[in-house]
């Protein structure tokens, strides 16, 4: 499984930690991190992510199973509704700042069902 974490605050830098534990594991196979600070990219890295984007739709085309979302609530849903059709998301809570987004992103998260007539 291939994960990706957007957002290398001090969650974000906790989420590679274990990602990389699990990857000594065999249970992760890559480790990606994405964060606008470069600094904190670095320590992505030295944590042990095995590629790191400045810009999260660049790790996309890697096709990542998981992404963890983990930045400021302010952005979940923007970047929950970018990537929703991409991959699955863990979003850090709370999910969006409004009832509504976190509706909007539990809808688009399901399958379509056609209702019989």
């Amino acid at each position: 499984m291939k994960v990706l974490v957007i957002g290398i605050g001090s969650m974000g830098l906790n989420h590679v930690k274990v990602l990389t534990q699990l990857k000594r594991e065999g249970l992760v196979s890559e480790v990606y991190a994405a964060d606008v600070d470069k600094q904190r990219l670095e320590m992505a890295r030295a944590q042990g992510a095995d590629l790191v984007f400045t810009d999260y739709h660049d790790a996309i085309k890697h096709r990542p199973d998981l992404g963890i979302i983990a930045v400021p609530t302010t952005l979940h849903y923007q970047i929950a509704g970018e990537l929703i059709n991409h991959m699955d998301l863990l979003i850090e809570k709370p999910i969006t700042e409004r009832l509504e987004e976190a509706l909007d992103l539990y809808h688009k998260s399901r399958p379509s069902v056609s209702k019989s007539s």
